[in-house]
């Protein structure tokens, strides 16, 4: 009786999607943090936004840092590379950046940030974007047909499109338009 309850115990476990959990609380972290995600750890770390693709996620710490992990073939996970990554680690592309949220389509990721440093001759809310038909596997600038020193309010991803609220209440969307989800009445992509 005894056996066949720890074989019960030990194929319910073995069924169990594996899972992963990350806090930034140092009481259940210690030494995980730093050592998988390059964080620093604290009792004010927390985690302020977080995005899922089709199969890459990309969260923002409360210093705001962004990382990211899972699939990359279309450089989604902007480190430069079409590699995927099991674990976190840090977009070394945005380090002088304070990324302040963040949206993932099926394969891009898009992050709204302000530069660390800013003698206020620089937009306090870019937009930057990189994976699948965004030009580039690292995260650039954006500026679309917006002027460079615009406010960007919020930023989101749908499977191959991107859309984003300006400052002054207005849209721009770009990318894949088959099924007219950029708002224009016809099927043509652009932005």
């Amino acid at each position: 009786m005894e056996e066949e309850e720890k074989m019960s115990s030990a194929a319910a476990t073995a069924a169990k999607p594996a899972s992963f959990t990350a806090s930034l609380d140092p009481a259940n972290s210690v030494g995980f943090l730093e050592k998988f995600f390059g964080c620093p750890t604290g009792t004010n770390s927390r985690w302020l936004d977080i995005a899922c693709g089709c199969e890459h996620t990309a969260t923002v710490a409360s210093y705001g840092s962004l990382f990211t992990w899972g699939a990359n073939e279309f450089g989604q996970l902007g480190d430069g590379t079409e590699n995927g990554r099991k674990h976190p680690k840090k977009v070394k592309q945005l380090q002088t950046e304070f990324v302040k949220s963040v949206s993932c389509g099926a394969h891009c990721t898009a992050t709204i940030a302000e530069p660390q440093e800013n003698d206020g001759t620089i937009s306090t809310c870019r937009l930057w974007i990189w994976g699948q038909n965004q030009g580039s596997n690292l995260p650039c600038l954006f500026w679309g047909a917006f002027a460079p020193n615009t406010i960007i309010h919020q930023v989101s991803c749908g499977a191959a499109h991107v859309v984003a609220l300006l400052n002054e209440g207005l849209l721009q969307a770009w990318g894949y338009n088959e099924y007219r989800q950029l708002g224009r009445g016809v099927t043509s992509e652009g932005s």
